[in-house]
């Protein structure tokens, strides 16, 4: 019964912070300031149940995934639990908390019940210990110099209209002023968690929500026009082209790169908002992997015995995964750009998604170039210089994709 209470109770404010919040991501600066302020002491009941032991570190860890949800507001899709959104969010920095001081339980912490971060509210807040500054470094820029130039501002009246121009503070910033906010003249400033929240609601702007498709749009432009620029500079496109494009060989070949593209955009767009999983997206690239391989199966048990290796080795098998990678390289770095301005929270698996999306494009242009037309080949090479890249991403995911 109480579990039941508990969840209804949880269920109503999740509506009302979602509300809230919706109201923030449409500008609305007193919503948003409600809803941080809200939101903090959830927070705050939160950590001091996993870090009891460190009480001390609560308050930073609290502005920190207030920062991080700010800046990840253009990832929430209004058709997701908010919840669950915020879970993820506090979780990554929590297990990022615990990795930095090689704390292992943090791996063992039951974090799993996102209803669990609205329950048993700490409405004590306590001074941060964390360099203010430090957290401000990871706001927008405009926001930053507008931050910044009113934290600093001390006197009341008209003061340098120049400088005012240059951050796009008006006459009204100029007389709020954020000293009192913040600890001391010493070279650590510190700010309270309610200062900290009215900084950050001041002067918000309303979300464009198609950034993420905006950012994978373009990421994908730069990798294909890179690719292909650099296969008809470097390698030259195939002689015979026109006359193999109308073969349905042809196009099979190029399913095979096009069906994992289309796949791994869609698992990196997921996985770039937090608390998304892969979902379906693994089966739209497990798919083509699979009928490749029955494909290749088929023809080898098929053709006669001293022909099997030949048409797995083709007559570019030395060079074909190293082409693949090396066509990659520009899509890997747009994608991983992509990527970092979102909210990745499984950065090994979104960067693995990332490696794997500029690999497949790669492919696509490569097959302008490639004289290869046998199933095996593909099946072999092809998916080889593919998994370079995501390999790759894998390794680098979790230093780059950091936020």
């Amino acid at each position: 019964m109480n579990r039941t209470t508990d969840i209804t109770a949880a269920q109503a404010k999740e509506s009302h912070l979602r509300a809230l919040f919706l109201r923030g991501l449409d500008g609305d600066s007193a919503g948003y300031r409600q809803f941080l302020a809200e939101l903090g002491p959830h927070l705050r009941g939160f950590l001091r149940r996993r870090l009891y032991d460190r009480a001390a570190d609560v308050e930073d860890l609290v502005q920190e995934i207030l920062l991080a949800v700010h800046n990840a507001r253009h990832t929430y899709r209004a058709d997701e639990p908010l919840t669950a959104w915020i879970h993820a969010i506090a979780r990554y920095k929590l297990t990022d908390y615990f990795r930095a001081r090689s704390r292992h339980d943090a791996l063992n912490d039951p974090l799993d019940d996102a209803f669990e971060l609205l329950a048993a509210p700490d409405l004590e807040p306590a001074q941060a210990r964390r360099d203010v500054a430090s957290l401000l470094e990871h706001l927008p820029e405009r926001q930053r110099l507008h931050d910044r130039a009113r934290q600093t501002r001390r006197t009341i009246g008209d003061g340098d209209r120049e400088a005012d121009r240059d951050v796009g503070v008006g006459g009204q910033d100029r007389r709020a002023s954020w000293v009192e906010g913040i600890g001391g003249e010493d070279s650590r400033n510190t700010m309270k968690t309610d200062d900290f929240i009215s900084l950050l609601a001041t002067g918000v702007a309303p979300v464009d929500h198609h950034a993420p498709t905006k950012r994978f749009s373009i990421a994908v432009l730069i990798g294909a026009a890179s690719a292909t620029l650099i296969t008809a500079a470097l390698l030259g496109i195939r002689r015979d082209l026109v006359e193999v494009a109308v073969t349905p060989l042809f196009w099979a070949k190029i399913a095979l790169p096009l069906c994992l593209a289309i796949g791994s955009l869609w698992m990196s767009m997921r996985l770039a908002r937090p608390g998304v999983r892969a979902g379906g997206s693994r089966w739209v690239i497990a798919a083509p992997v699979v009928l490749v391989w029955l494909a290749a199966a088929y023809v080898l048990s098929a053709a006669p015995d001293g022909s099997r290796l030949a048409l797995v080795l083709g007559s570019t098998w030395r060079v074909c995964p190293l082409l693949i990678a090396m066509l990659a390289a520009p899509g890997f770095v747009a994608v991983f750009w992509a990527l970092k301005g979102l909210a990745p929270t499984r950065l090994a698996v979104s960067g693995a998604a990332g490696g794997l999306l500029a690999g497949s494009t790669a492919t696509l242009a490569y097959c302008l170039h490639c004289p290869e037309m046998g199933i095996p080949f593909w099946a072999a090479w092809y998916l080889l210089g593919m998994l370079v890249p995501t390999a790759i991403g894998a390794l680098l995911g979790p230093r780059l994709l950091r936020w």
